[in-house]
């Protein structure tokens, strides 16, 4: 039992006491005698009033306690639901990914070992899978050390693409290295897409070789303003042509 409560019963046990005791004394008093008891019943009503606000304000504290405590909880629930939206949007992505990464190296396949046009046809086949704002096609120059651009999609016409050279730059270390290269950090300016609204910068590029001894070699520059992995697939291509080959 709190301190509080046990003020109000004390109180309450000198109420009973002053009125029990009206039994056993004269029925004239004196007016000392009721001012004394008009005091204790001031007294009486001040504890009652006491205890009553103090109960009040515990009550209310309280529920202030609580109804924070339940603002808490559900700021953490809904904190976790969207941690389990995050986690499932995720899982998602990566079955949707690994299910079109399937289909694009069966494709990828079919155009190495069927289209005689392999610059022409790995380009078109790229454009069918992703989402993908601009694209260009670079294919070995006849002079040793250089790759011309041969198709683009995407760019304004007014745009001009140059000439790569092999070693120089990241499109040279791409082709010196026969491996896929993913670049986020885009200068500005570097590459604009159009589209219906105007010209935009990608937020991603990627850099697909593929460098055969009996073929002239082929870069396939792809622009996008979502992250595509393109380069795990077409390293995982190239992975298993020289598996098939070996």
């Amino acid at each position: 039992m709190s301190r509080d409560k046990y003020i109000y019963w004390l109180g309450a046990i000198f109420l009973c006491l002053v009125l029990i005791k009206y039994l056993f004394v004269p029925s004239v008093f004196s007016p000392v005698y009721y001012s004394i008891e008009l005091v204790s019943l001031i007294v009486f009503v001040g504890l009652i009033f006491f205890v009553s606000k103090q109960f009040m304000l515990k009550k209310n504290c309280k529920g202030d306690q609580l109804q924070m405590l339940v603002d808490e909880l559900q700021n953490e629930n809904s904190r976790l639901k969207e941690q389990v939206h995050v986690l499932e949007q995720e899982k998602n992505n990566k079955k949707a990914f690994y299910s079109a990464k399937e289909k694009m190296l069966i494709d990828l396949r079919k155009v190495h070992n069927d289209n005689n046009d392999v610059a022409s046809g790995f380009f078109e086949l790229i454009k069918k899978h992703v989402e993908l704002v601009a694209g260009i096609s670079y294919l070995q120059c006849e002079e040793e050390g250089c790759y011309k651009p041969v198709q683009s999609y995407g760019l304004d016409e007014e745009w001009n693409v140059e000439k790569l050279i092999i070693g120089e730059g990241i499109h040279g270390q791409a082709v010196v290295e026969k491996r896929a290269i993913e670049i986020t950090d885009i200068p500005e300016d570097y590459l604009e897409a159009s589209s219906g609204s105007g010209a935009a910068q990608p937020a991603y590029i990627y850099l697909l070789p593929f460098i055969k001894e009996e073929e002239k070699g082929l870069l396939i520059e792809v622009a996008s303003f979502k992250k595509l992995g393109l380069d795990i697939i077409w390293n995982e291509f190239l992975d298993n042509l020289d598996i098939e080959e070996n």
